[in-house]
């Protein structure tokens, strides 16, 4: 089962959580941050967990005001690519 973490305005998620939630659910990584103050949403996926992570965790340190999502994939059908990792744009 894939690991969701839903972050609210004014908090930043701690960064071993992240990777632990990484070890255990390893097969694709997706973000997604609001700002409000530009009325936009801030996206990106990876198959890389360092890489999401960081990312993340810098991106979120510029945006702080909107809810932020995280999330690790834990593959139970579908091939293991970016294309199966949240977020998806509908």
């Amino acid at each position: 089962m894939c690991m969701l973490c839903v972050i609210p305005p004014k908090v930043m998620p701690k960064k071993d959580m992240l990777e632990n939630s990484a070890l255990n659910n390893p097969h694709g990584f997706g973000w997604a941050i609001a700002v409000p103050s530009e009325q936009r949403i801030i996206c990106e996926r990876t198959m890389n967990a360092d890489e999401s992570i960081n990312s993340f965790l810098e991106t979120r340190a510029k945006y702080m005001d909107g809810y932020a999502i995280w999330h690790a994939r834990y593959a139970t059908h579908g091939v293991k690519t970016v294309d199966n990792c949240h977020p998806f744009v509908v």
